[in-house]
């Protein structure tokens, strides 16, 4: 019985023994196609980084299934954190924006693509009191038009106040002689005859302005204004803030649009 006992034990050392060297060769347990601690460390970071705020950036996460755009902006009485995230897995893409005011997160609204391949940068106006941003209407070269939209800072009002055929957002918010406006600019991929811009005032909560071309900024009161003319586009001087709000030479000036009256007017600071 003594005989047997010992080699049932030295039976169970030989198989144990064989086990722990066939597992310790695996490719997993060798230490073989393992990332380093470095690369762990990368990897984290990197995740650290795709979540945290970039000021005024747009990524791609997931392998471009959901793309963010992330800023935040600071006022004497609030903080407030714009975040838009649109998912392109579905058939027609489509997001949402939100506005996280003081650690206080509330919907501003959906966002559809349509045929738009990108919307324009969301804005928020001076006293940090609207949003302006536009979504896909699906007019135009392969529905690539958008709507532009303001909305209150908390979601609870908003308007369209303008639905284009053309790719078209906000460029920017400006006071001028105590008024508030918003610069709505517009592109198109079917050509540059096609590019426009538009002047919206807040206060009198209609359009002002409409011209041909597209105006870029150069100095805190002035601009570049250019637009297409003889089979190019050509830049015709610069336009200050009176000559925009007045609608005066060198603005090639076009009919002014026809915007439905929103359900909700928006109702603006004074």
């Amino acid at each position: 019985m003594l005989f047997r006992h010992k080699s049932w034990e030295a039976t169970a050392v030989t198989v144990i023994s064989l086990i722990a060297i066939i597992f310790a060769s695996m490719p997993f347990c060798s230490g073989q196609n393992r990332p380093s601690t470095k690369a762990n460390t990368r990897l984290a970071s990197n995740q650290k980084q795709v979540s945290s705020t970039n000021p005024g950036t747009r990524r791609a996460q997931d392998g471009g299934s959901a793309i963010y755009y992330d800023k935040t902006y600071k006022f004497k009485t609030r903080t407030i954190r714009i975040v838009e995230q649109v998912d392109r897995n579905t058939p027609r893409p489509a997001g949402h924006l939100s506005a996280i005011v003081n650690g206080h997160k509330y919907s501003i609204g959906y966002l559809r693509f349509n045929g738009a391949s990108s919307l324009a940068t969301p804005v928020v106006d001076p006293t940090g009191a609207y949003i302006a941003y536009s979504s896909g209407s699906g007019c135009g070269y392969e529905g690539e038009g958008e709507a532009v939209l303001i909305s209150s800072i908390y979601g609870k009002r908003k308007a369209r106040i303008i639905s284009t055929c053309i790719e078209a957002g906000p460029q920017e918010f400006f006071i001028y002689k105590g008024r508030q406006y918003l610069l709505v600019s517009g592109t198109s991929d079917a050509g540059e005859e096609d590019d426009a811009f538009w002047l919206y005032d807040i206060d009198a909560k209609k359009m002002m302005v409409h011209g041909a071309g597209d105006l870029t900024k150069t100095s805190k009161h002035g601009f570049s204004y250019a637009y297409y003319w003889e089979h190019k586009k050509r830049t015709f001087g610069a336009v200050t803030m009176k000559t925009l709000v007045n609608g005066e030479r060198p603005l090639k000036l076009l009919a002014l649009p026809h915007v439905q009256r929103a359900r909700r007017a928006v109702r603006l600071p004074h």
